[in-house]
């Protein structure tokens, strides 16, 4: 297994690794240090293969895996290393499957799409190879949380930008919270973002927290990307969202992501280019004072049931 490059392609492939460990023996195959400390958080086992190192000795030190561990099936996330793990399943005589979370298939896909025997789909994409099972991410996920972060009865809003983090997003994000005077603030702010807001006890600021769904489950509404895994928590809790799409990913997928549910009236949406502290207030103010808007958002969010599919996927593997 490979989930690899960014926590679209890895959290995926963590909670399909968890349920797939009981009954079959596994490897997963890393290739860059972030990835590393994501699985270490995790406590799961891995081979890494450094990013750095040439096209043929990435292969090279694939095969030998391969013939170390006996593979006879791989299963890959995404992302451009995927490549050649499937190109060594080709050349190895190995079953390959591929998983794309997205609402568009990413450029890494397409290439493996070829390689594959199935292709497990998120969304819905009317590929002749596809089996449609849903977000791995979301399967599993914990509806409930013991350590609520506000004891408070106000409105709890969670704003999160991905693990990263956005300084142009964050900017608006903050100018709001400093002037927010009614609600709670749950704030993410990314790892690479410096915030100026300080905790009090209205606020709790985070660089990043794993897992999400435990401020998922505590939050009224939430302000965030559009990547896949988020998404999927999104429509498993039943979240009433305000969505603002990353323009700088590949092909533009999270807004295809954010559309699928904006088009279902099951989200609001914002633009990035369009983003503007007032527009942001009056989006908020809009589902906190107008409960029929709200009750509108969540009761289409919850026509996209989420269904543990693990069963699916596995069955589909070793037949």
């Amino acid at each position: 297994m490979s989930g690899s490059g960014s926590g679209g392609h890895i959290y995926p492939c963590i909670a399909t690794y968890n349920y797939l460990k009981k009954n079959h023996n596994l490897t997963i195959i890393v290739f860059k240090e972030i990835d590393k400390k994501i699985y270490d958080l995790n406590k799961i086992n891995y081979e890494f293969i450094s990013d750095e190192l040439s096209s043929i000795k990435k292969i090279s030190k694939i095969k030998k895996i391969y013939k170390n561990k006996n593979v006879e099936k791989s299963l890959t996330f995404g992302g451009k290393n995927s490549i050649f793990i499937n190109l060594v399943s080709k050349i190895m005589h190995v079953d390959c499957f591929i998983f794309e979370q997205n609402a568009i298939m990413g450029k890494a896909n397409k290439i493996n799409s070829f390689f594959a025997k199935k292709i497990f789909t998120n969304f819905l994409l009317n590929h002749k190879k596809e089996i449609n099972v849903g977000n791995p991410n979301a399967f599993n996920i914990k509806k409930t949380c013991k350590n609520k972060i506000f004891k408070n009865k106000r409105i709890t809003i969670l704003f999160t930008m991905g693990s990263l983090g956005s300084s142009s997003v964050n900017n608006v994000i903050e100018k709001y919270i400093k002037n927010n005077m009614e609600y709670n603030i749950i704030y993410v702010t990314g790892n690479n973002v410096k915030s100026k807001i300080l905790d009090s006890e209205f606020v709790k600021t985070f660089p990043f927290y794993n897992p999400l769904s435990e401020l998922l489950v505590q939050s009224d509404i939430v302000i965030s990307r559009a990547g896949a895994s988020t998404l999927s928590e999104i429509i498993a809790l039943n979240k009433v969202s305000i969505i603002i799409p990353s323009p700088y990913v590949v092909n533009n997928h999270q807004y295809k992501n954010a559309k699928i549910l904006y088009d279902n009236k099951a989200c609001e949406l914002i633009l990035e280019k369009n983003l503007t502290y007032g527009n942001l207030a009056n989006k908020i103010r809009n589902l906190t004072h107008n409960n029929k808007n709200y009750q509108t958002i969540s009761y289409n969010l919850a026509k996209f049931e989420t269904k543990n599919n693990f069963d699916l996927i596995e069955s589909e593997i070793i037949k």
